[in-house]
């Protein structure tokens, strides 16, 4: 019976050895996956707002880009005027000339 007994205890000895291995590789994994998970949210927020500033940055150029299109209309509509300017200055100026036969 002591016999039995003893290898009993050690059975028992081993088991809460594995036993105590075990929880201590559970509560690393637990820190392990905390971290983890912090590292991806903080990740995730940075993304989320680079995404943010993105979009940001995307309705200030579609805004550019329409101030841009209005100016060169503006432009544009300057250029005529000063070229239509130009015309009637020049056709009013040159001597109209008529061939008499």
């Amino acid at each position: 019976i002591r016999i039995q007994l003893e290898k009993q205890l050690s059975d028992t000895n081993t088991i809460i050895e594995q036993l105590t291995n075990l929880k201590t590789k559970t509560e690393k994994n637990e820190t392990d996956f905390r971290d983890m998970k912090s590292h991806y949210d903080n990740l995730f927020a940075e993304q989320v707002n680079n995404i943010k500033k993105l979009v940001k940055e995307r309705e200030l150029l579609h805004l550019y880009i329409q101030r841009l299109e209005m100016e060169n209309a503006s432009l544009v509509t300057i250029t005529n005027d000063n070229e239509t300017a130009k015309l009637l200055t020049y056709s009013s100026q040159s001597p109209t000339t008529h061939e008499v036969n």
